[in-house]
């Protein structure tokens, strides 16, 4: 991403504008996977091709890591997962950060910091 005219745009690694969207706010891509951008109204996703991958829906969100991304809902924070956008841990903690490749990640609860795990049956 890079900002131009108060607006962010998507380019290439020639710093050639990829797409024709732009937007009020970003969130940097991990791995690839989807970015959150910002609307002004909403958050949404979009890849690296520039094509949006959800609609703007998102109170809050966090770019895509490790399949995973911290969205916003009712001032609270939850994950939905890359394959499909569905919920896969409640808005329910203050902030939610990056899920790690050991699939962890720290939230927020009652002001403390804590780690959430996910374990693959």
């Amino acid at each position: 991403f890079a900002k131009e005219g108060g607006k962010y745009i998507l380019i290439d690694i020639n710093g050639n504008q990829v797409g024709s969207e732009s937007w009020t706010d970003v969130d940097c891509f991990n791995m690839n996977q989807p970015a959150a951008v910002f609307n002004g109204t909403f958050w949404g996703y979009v890849d690296s091709t520039g094509t949006m991958v959800s609609d703007y829906k998102y109170y809050g969100a966090k770019s895509f890591s490790n399949g995973f991304a911290a969205i916003e809902e009712n001032s609270m924070w939850g994950y939905i997962r890359l394959e499909d956008f569905s919920q896969a841990v409640p808005c329910e903690y203050q902030d939610c950060a990056d899920f790690s490749n050991a699939g962890s990640a720290f939230v927020k609860n009652n002001d403390f910091w804590d780690l959430l795990r996910f374990y693959i049956y």
